[in-house]
């Protein structure tokens, strides 16, 4: 449980993973309904998104034709600052999600992202407080973060998609600041 006396980062990134494993395709897209992400299974206890690097279960995830989608969430940016008298800091942190999926056929891995892409914008389009997650104020994306890639994982090649997710946390030093 969160303190109101200290950030909680690790709250932040629970939150993110649990948010990306909720959401579904649109009511507007061919997949309406499914998740996107790679859903929690006996196979894969934790689904298809974490904190951090997947490492050699990539390849069963992802196997070679396969339209699953994985995510990745980094931590990227940090900046804490004090908000105000009385010890108020307010901690504005940016997180990377990197989702990725089989390049085999390029197009559809392309159409899948893409897909991905625009089930996940409405879900931080307006600014969210990841389930009054800790001390989040408020967490929305990054300006100008997104991107397409492709990245290397176990010697395969994947078609990413990358984009930035700012959050703000305020909490309150107890006892203030001692001089």
């Amino acid at each position: 449980m969160s303190s109101p006396y200290a950030p909680d980062t690790v709250a932040v990134f629970d939150a993110l993973v649990a948010y990306l494993l909720a959401v579904q395709y649109g009511s507007w897209q061919q997949l309406s309904g499914q998740y996107v992400y790679v859903q929690p299974s006996q196979q894969f206890p934790n689904g298809g998104v974490q904190a951090g690097m997947f490492k050699g279960q990539v390849v069963a995830l992802l196997p070679a034709n396969s339209p699953n989608i994985i995510a990745e969430v980094w931590g990227d940016e940090d900046d804490s600052k004090r908000y105000s008298t009385g010890g108020t800091m307010q901690d504005t942190q940016s997180f990377h999600i990197l989702s990725f999926t089989d390049n085999t056929n390029g197009n559809a891995a392309e159409l899948r992202l893409a897909s991905a892409r625009d089930a996940v914008q409405p879900s931080f389009a307006k600014s969210v407080q990841l389930g009054s997650t800790g001390n989040v104020l408020v967490a929305r994306f990054k300006p100008n973060s997104g991107m397409w890639t492709t990245i290397e994982r176990g010697g395969r090649y994947y078609r990413a998609y990358i984009f930035g997710i700012s959050v703000v946390q305020r909490w309150t030093a107890q006892g203030g600041f001692v001089s």
